[in-house]
């Protein structure tokens, strides 16, 4: 009987476990982005055709995250959509953030943290 219990509870743990963990949503901000006119951003070349273009911006972010001189770190990453292409640019300054822009209201443009964990996204605020 005892084996039973114990049974059920690793087996209710593991059904558990694999319930919680679902696609990974992106830690984005959502009215606002980091305007790159005038600071200091490098571009990253988006190459991956079977990954999301914002995934990929985001997760070359996190990898950079921790650079050390003389290379600046990843501080966070604007996507932006001009004529259908897409650009990701990696700042390596400060977010100066923007909450006007008509690109906003067009989803054209939009930032995020280096952080590829949405758990961490809310204790994120435009840096």
């Amino acid at each position: 009987m005892l084996k039973l219990v114990l049974f059920s509870c690793v087996l209710g743990l593991s059904l558990t476990a694999t319930l919680k963990s679902g696609p990974k949503e992106l830690c984005t901000f959502k009215s606002e982005y980091c305007d790159t006119r005038g600071t200091d951003y490098d571009v990253f070349i988006l190459t991956d055709e079977n990954m999301d273009d914002t995934e990929e911006c985001s997760n070359q972010c996190f990898a950079e995250k921790d650079l050390a001189e003389p290379r600046k770190p990843c501080l966070g990453f604007t996507m932006r959509t001009v004529r259908g292409h897409s650009e990701c640019q990696l700042l390596r300054a400060p977010c100066v953030k923007n909450k006007k822009d008509a690109c906003i209201a067009r989803g054209a443009c939009l930032s995020g943290p280096p952080s590829v964990v949405d758990s961490l996204c809310s204790a994120h605020t435009l840096f």
